[in-house]
Order: structure tokens, then sequence, then C-alpha cells
């Protein structure tokens, strides 16, 4: 199922998805419980809901899809692929341009294969700490390749206490620390990728400091493993 998917993008000229084995997991699990309930659904009763199931096998995502399947056809994968093909919400799966992994799961109760296929926007695992530097690198090889001074970090406990806290808005931040040159607070999957206003604090040349809180952001549908950070220029 996972090289019938990739010919497919191939051929309509797109990136092949990655096999991940934490999404295959989440699948298989899928398709061993509607095998044994004998029912072909997105989502069991009892069940958690897809973002979650994904989830909890450790991804980080901001994109999901999932295509179901039932086949008693030989050979099972080319039918049961062909039929998805067949259906526009399923072929849209397939070929989503959003997911950069797949994971196929497949159990068979008799001469039936109940087929998961989870796709997902991924990322690479990374703990708030990680994030955290990611976004200090980046200001910095921001700063370098503009030939201005490395920013200084620095750590302040009221900014670590105020960015976890989710009804802190920018305004926030700005009143805290009103010495500051300016503040960012936003959420993102890609700490190392700078915002925009993220660029224009670090483009400043008389900043010399900065201080950074990441904190993981609560699961939510469609997403996980995503970070809220708030930044403070000086």
């Amino acid at each position: 199922m996972v090289r019938l998917t990739n010919l497919e993008r191939t051929k309509a000229g797109l990136p092949e998805l990655k096999h991940s084995d934490h999404l295959r997991q989440a699948a298989l699990e899928h398709s061993r419980l509607m095998a044994e309930r004998g029912e072909l659904s997105h989502h069991l009763s009892g069940e958690p809901e897809l973002s979650a199931r994904v989830a909890a096998q450790d991804v980080r995502f901001n994109s999901i899809g999932e295509n179901v399947s039932l086949t008693t056809e030989q050979p099972p994968a080319e039918n049961a692929h062909a039929g998805l093909m067949r259906s526009p919400p399923h072929r849209a799966n397939i070929l989503g341009k959003d997911f950069n992994q797949i994971g196929v799961g497949v159990a068979r109760r008799g001469n039936l294969y109940y087929i998961t296929e989870d796709f997902v926007r991924g990322f690479t695992a990374m703990s708030a700490a990680d994030a955290e530097q990611a976004a200090f690198r980046a200001l910095n090889d921001f700063r370098r390749k503009r030939h201005l001074q490395s920013l200084r970090l620095v750590r302040l406990d009221r900014l670590n206490t105020m960015a976890c806290e989710p009804r802190t808005t920018l305004d926030h931040l700005l009143a805290a620390f009103t010495s500051s040159r300016g503040a960012v607070l936003s959420t993102t999957w890609t700490p190392g990728e700078l915002s925009r206003p993220m660029i224009e604090l670090a483009s400043e040349e008389s900043a010399r400091e900065v201080s950074l809180k990441a904190c993981s952001m609560e699961e939510a549908p469609g997403g996980s493993g995503g970070f809220r950070i708030a930044a403070v220029f000086f």
C-alpha cells in the first residue's frame, strides 16, 4: 500500500511519503479493532478520535488524514488501492500536498482485509527545551548572515511563568517588560524557522539580548506537538 501510494504520487509529480513506524502502529491498532468488531469506520465506539490515536504514538503533526478500506479480493493491496483511488476523498489523501508521512496497518479476519492508511504532515521529535535552542540558534544564524552581533540568551523567571499561561497575550508581555525593545508571542511546529515579527526584531542592530520560553501546546484536533514561543528582546 505504501509503494502503490508513492507510485501515484510520483506520477502526479509529488514527493514520496516517508513511512513512519509510529503512524503504522496507530493505523494497525485501528485496523485490528475494526477486524475485531467487523466494522469499517474512522471512529469506533469507545476509541479515541484520529488525532488522539496518532498523538499517542508520539507523532508531531499539524495536518492529518485517514483512509480505511475493506477488501476480500486478491491481490488485496492492489484491489484496495484501486478502490481508494476511485473515491475522490480517499484519492485526495493519497495525493495530499500537505502530507509527508504515511503509516499503513492491515488486519485480517477470515478472508477480509481491514486496511487503515494514516497520513500526516509530521515533524521531528522535539522537547520544549529543544524548541528554545532551535529558535535561539535561528536568531543568531540570521544575525550572523547580516553581520550583526550575536544575541546573548538571558533567563527571566517572569517570562517563564507568563509564557505558558494560555491567557497571556502579546500586550501582557509588552506591559510586563517595559524596558524591552519588543516581544513576540507565536505558535509553531518549526521553531528553527523565524516568523516575520521575530525577523523584524532580530534585524535591529542595537539588540543585544533575548529571553525565550517555549511551551508545549495542548493536543488539538488536527495537530499535536506544536509550541507556543514567547520572546522578549533587549
